[in-house]
């Protein structure tokens, strides 16, 4: 292999709040969806109880505006109603179901909010330096980076080789995938063994040769 290259993301925060706790240790190797920070929880806790709440309560007025509806329905027919107090009672029912649309969006919305008061890592790999500290605020839209994680699997590596075996190189490909392997000078240590992914369809004039990119799966990171 030449350049081995990694995956750098920066993980930022999903929520505004205070940082109550980090869940990891600098240097750890940490799973896609581990939990990394804990964001203050109380302020989206309690949006949700408010939004559940007036959920509750439309719910309860649209059940009797339903009933209010099915009685004028049945009085307007019998000739012993009105026909306007039969088309309020629909209306009244229409705008309430329409609120409980509503109610139910900020319920959603509520409880997405507090999901991202804990960061979870976006990607498996291994953590760099804790760039915020307990008791710090943060915000969704900030451009500082809570931390970056670097992923490490797979390793992508770049390899130039000489043009004059670029023939073989594509009948190789096509007849199936291109293996490589890498090992390091003086090293007692197995080499590495990846397969190739891409192959650039230009020359590089100055050197003569096509640049290749290869990646290896890792089974597991120590």
């Amino acid at each position: 292999f030449g350049e081995s290259r990694f995956h750098d993301l920066a993980v930022d925060a999903g929520a505004n709040g205070q940082i109550m706790e980090t869940a990891f240790t600098e240097g750890q190797t940490v799973a896609k969806g581990d939990p990394l920070f804990h964001i203050d929880a109380r302020p989206f806790q309690a949006r949700l109880r408010e939004a559940e709440a007036n959920l509750a309560r439309d719910r309860a007025n649209l059940e009797k505006a339903q009933g209010d509806f099915q009685r004028y329905q049945s009085l307007s027919g019998k000739g012993f109603s009105s026909q306007q107090k039969f088309e309020e009672a629909r209306a009244a029912v229409n705008s309430l179901s329409a609120t409980i649309r509503a109610d139910q969006a900020a319920v959603d919305l509520a409880k997405l909010n507090l999901e991202f008061t804990t960061v979870r890592a976006p990607l498996s790999g291994r953590t760099g330096s804790v760039l915020v500290q307990a008791g710090n605020l943060v915000k969704a839209d900030d451009q500082q980076p809570l931390v970056v994680i670097n992923q490490v699997n797979p390793i992508l590596a770049a390899l130039s080789v000489p043009e004059g075996h670029l023939a073989e190189i594509k009948r190789r490909l096509a007849e199936g995938s291109l293996a490589v392997e890498a090992a390091v000078p003086d090293s007692n240590r197995p080499p590495n063994r990846g397969r190739v992914v891409f192959i650039n369809n230009a020359v590089d004039t100055q050197t003569g040769t096509i640049l290749l990119k290869a990646h290896r799966a890792i089974e597991s990171i120590t």
